[in-house]
């Protein structure tokens, strides 16, 4: 006697074990959740108009080196 399959328990998850279902949905908030963040405070592309308004307000009679050093390292020089 051959049985078929009746049920599709084992495809579902959280179907035997309610806390997988909720294991996943954790997973997935916790995803999203991290996409939201690094949206919102990752790092932006500055505007070369922006990098040297700065450089010329942090260091204003070496703005030129500056602005320079900031765009080669991405970051200001050491004073």
């Amino acid at each position: 006697m051959a049985l078929g399959k009746t049920s599709d328990a084992g495809n579902r998850p959280g179907y035997c074990f309610p806390q997988a279902s909720l294991k996943f949905k954790e997973t997935k908030m916790a995803k999203k959740l991290y996409g939201s963040l690094v949206s919102m405070f990752g790092q932006k592309k500055l505007k070369d108009s922006d990098i040297r308004t700065w450089a010329k307000v942090e260091y204003s009679n070496d703005w030129e080196f500056a602005y320079n050093h900031i765009k080669q390292y991405g970051k200001g020089p050491n004073r």
